[in-house]
């Protein structure tokens, strides 16, 4: 299976995850930045809700994704086809150099 990298922006209500830069969506949703300037923020505005009401998610929010070659393709997936990646994990050092080293 050929997996991508991704962040991806989780709608709160029906967890369908969209990646960032695909927007408009095949399925109607689409994501939008807060504000123009802002890298931060973003507004999703999921099908689920009939593209009418946006969620917004901070930075902090995006999820980095490991995301299978039929979501990539489709710009979107649940979560049988996008896996987010644990940020603490992501976060930490691969190699600790000082559990070696006698000081």
């Amino acid at each position: 299976m050929s997996l991508r990298l991704r962040h991806c922006v989780e709608c709160p209500k029906c967890h369908t995850c969209y990646l960032i830069g695909f927007s408009p969506y095949r399925n109607g949703s689409y994501l939008t930045r807060f504000d123009a300037c802002s890298r931060e923020e973003y507004n999703l505005y999921c099908l689920c809700d009939g593209a009418q009401v946006p969620s917004r998610s901070r930075w902090c929010e995006v999820k980095p994704c490991e995301v299978s070659k039929a979501a990539h393709d489709r710009g979107y997936g649940k979560l049988d086809e996008i896996w987010p990646i644990n940020r603490q994990l992501q976060d930490k050092r691969w190699f600790d150099i000082t559990k070696y080293v006698q000081g």
